[in-house]
């Protein structure tokens, strides 16, 4: 009967987790569907090859949606999970590659190429 009563109390907590998350991503879905034409841009500045712009830009925000979808259903949860872990993963991974791009200048570092002899 313990482990019901546990279970319970942590069913708030969890849900509401879950409903933040999946408005997250139906945010960040909704927001680049309603801007393409930005979000194919903004990949391109971010590095992207024009070519792969344009599937990115619906691809991505399709796959936000269906996540926000499946976070929220008990049967999906899981898989809706591990979606978002994935997705977050590779967003983190562009991030780290653009970064590392960006703060080489010539082969040097950008904080130290600014540094005074």
């Amino acid at each position: 009967m313990h482990e019901v009563a546990q279970a319970v109390s942590m069913a708030g907590p969890t849900m509401l987790g879950r409903v933040v998350l999946a408005v997250v991503f139906l945010t960040a879905g909704v927001a680049k569907l309603a801007d393409r034409l930005g979000t194919r841009r903004s990949l391109i500045d971010f590095g992207f090859p024009s070519w792969l712009a344009s599937p990115l830009g619906i691809g991505v925000p399709v796959a936000e949606l269906i996540v926000a979808a499946s976070l929220l259903p008990v049967a999906s949860v899981r898989a809706g999970a591990a979606a978002a872990f994935l997705l977050l993963a590779a967003s983190s991974v562009a991030v780290s590659v653009h970064s590392l791009r960006e703060s080489s200048v010539g082969g040097h570092s950008r904080a130290t190429s600014s540094l005074p002899p």
